[in-house]
């Protein structure tokens, strides 16, 4: 018996939002020097903020923030992912504290 192939009719979709990126910097740390030093960013109360880390050298990253966070970094770490939200705005710091150095300030709104 034959059978006869079945179409079935277009269905049509909402277009699937792009969720926008997060705010992020990319920070790297060989022999000595950081950069970028003092990056400006902006982010919203409760947006998630990513920071990347790349360094040669074990350190700890300080967020200013409320609430405040610490990030162990490892000595050759390559693009470590860290990532935390400010429940408050302000003006938020994210700092290297073995090295002594703003990498970044971040404008929350």
């Amino acid at each position: 018996s034959r059978t006869a192939a079945m179409t079935m009719p277009a269905v049509k979709r909402p277009a699937m939002e792009t969720p926008a990126a997060a705010p992020s910097t990319i920070s790297t740390i060989e022999g000595g020097t950081v950069t970028p030093r003092n990056e400006q960013i902006e982010a919203k109360v409760g947006e998630p903020v990513v920071l990347y880390v790349t360094s040669d050298a074990a350190d700890e990253v300080h967020v200013h923030a409320t609430p405040e966070h610490s990030f162990k970094v490892a000595a050759g770490a390559s693009r470590e992912r860290f990532e935390f939200t400010s429940e408050v705005p302000g003006s938020v710091a994210i700092e290297l504290h073995e090295a002594d150095v703003t990498v970044a300030t971040v404008s929350v709104r």
